[in-house]
């Protein structure tokens, strides 16, 4: 085992360099910090079709909660990376990536559930994803697109596509497939730009809510 994991450890040392993005004027990149949390809850909420109403305290504590653990950890684990209008200085796009883990699927982490929310609603989502994962990729390692977000009035000038061809780029110079979890809305999108293909999908207890795993291959070419 101890030599599995000198092994492993060298191979991530030998993936390319990971700050390259080539992105649209007027923007930036860059890691985020914990700094960043409650600018991340606010976007990840300025971004989503299907909120109508306001997120509660307990709701923006708890992804603000999200963020900050994901920065915190090691960057051979997690990567959060944002994107900053740089007239105005703020951030329009966030993506955060789960790295290859030498025994294969991980769970996200998240920190413990506000007592308010929905028990069944919250056991469906993220027990779903994660049995979701685990029965499309099993023990192989690979990287995981976990969160993206686009402010609505940034959307359609390719920063969304920009971050997720830099997580395609580096799966496919490890030569290692990538899982994510995306809604109907968004998996032809995910599909027909970066080549992500259906593997599994389960329903929420709610009328019309359908999370889909999707898994792309490395070396797809665009």
């Amino acid at each position: 085992m101890a030599h599995e994991s000198r092994h492993f450890i060298g191979f991530l040392r030998q993936m390319p360099p990971r700050k390259h993005f080539i992105y649209p004027p007027s923007f930036t990149v860059r890691l985020a910090t914990t700094l960043d949390a409650p600018a991340l809850t606010s976007l990840w909420f300025n971004s989503l079709t299907l909120t109508s109403s306001s997120p509660s305290l307990a709701t923006i504590s708890w992804w603000n909660k999200v963020w900050t653990l994901g920065i915190s950890l090691s960057p051979h684990l997690i990567q959060t990376y944002i994107v900053t209008h740089k007239p105005t200085k703020q951030i329009v796009a966030f993506s955060r990536w789960q790295l290859p883990n030498q025994h294969g699927a991980q769970n996200t982490h998240l920190p413990d559930f506000p007592p308010e929310w929905d028990a069944g609603l919250t056991e469906a989502l993220w027990s779903g994803i994660s049995k979701t994962r685990a029965e499309a990729m099993g023990d192989r390692p690979h990287w995981m697109g976990e969160f993206l977000a686009i402010h609505p009035k940034y959307k359609g000038q390719g920063l969304g596509s920009m971050l997720v061809n830099w997580g395609c780029k580096q799966a496919d110079a490890a030569g290692l497939e990538i899982y994510g979890d995306t809604t109907a809305e968004n998996r032809k999108f995910f599909g027909r730009k970066f080549g992500f293909e259906d593997c599994r999908s389960f329903d929420m207890p709610r009328k019309g809510d359908g999370v889909f795993g999707i898994v792309r291959k490395p070396a797809y070419t665009n």
